[in-house]
């Protein structure tokens, strides 16, 4: 089984780690997904400073996905009024499709019920027809069509997704 272990904003240690991790599945992921150019250009992005400056807000929350005593993903929430974002949430590619991310979500689930909050949501590239699937499997819906700028001239073409508990 998986677990979530909480990225405090004073763990130096366990936020270099949580850098290399990003950097890592990003350069993975995202070069299938956006191209090079737009994955070089957000992992310009990707540094020890930006996750504490992210770690700053009350709202935010950076968590390892462990597993077997291993980090093999990351995720990060954002509480916002009644509802939590999953702003990221990605796994090292050979640990994709074993259950993990099942595991993940019920986690969430389990934070916004102790949290008192009724909606789960995230955006996802609407090329990303994989985690679309698995999205509405776990019975999110589509809520929106999402445009997001992202600097530099570069948009991505992002489905909003909605579960409520």
């Amino acid at each position: 089984m998986a677990r979530l272990i909480d990225i405090n904003i004073t763990d130096y240690k366990k936020i270099a780690d949580l850098n290399l991790l990003i950097k890592a599945i990003w350069q993975e992921f995202f070069y299938l997904l956006y191209g090079k150019e737009i994955t070089e250009y957000l992992l310009d992005f990707v540094c020890e400073e930006t996750i504490k400056d992210e770690l700053k807000y009350d709202n935010a929350k950076y968590y390892f996905i462990e597993k077997d005593g291993k980090n093999v993903g990351f995720v990060q929430l954002f509480c916002i009024e009644n509802e939590i974002d999953i702003s990221r949430c990605y796994l090292l590619k050979d640990k994709r499709g074993a259950k993990i991310g099942t595991c993940v979500f019920e986690k969430i689930k389990e934070i916004a019920i102790k949290s008192n909050i009724n909606k789960i949501s995230l955006h996802v590239s609407e090329d990303n027809i994989n985690a679309i699937e698995i999205f509405e499997k776990w019975n999110f819906k589509k809520d929106a069509k999402v445009i997001r700028y992202i600097g530099n001239d570069y948009f991505l073409n992002e489905i909003k997704m909605i579960y409520e508990l």
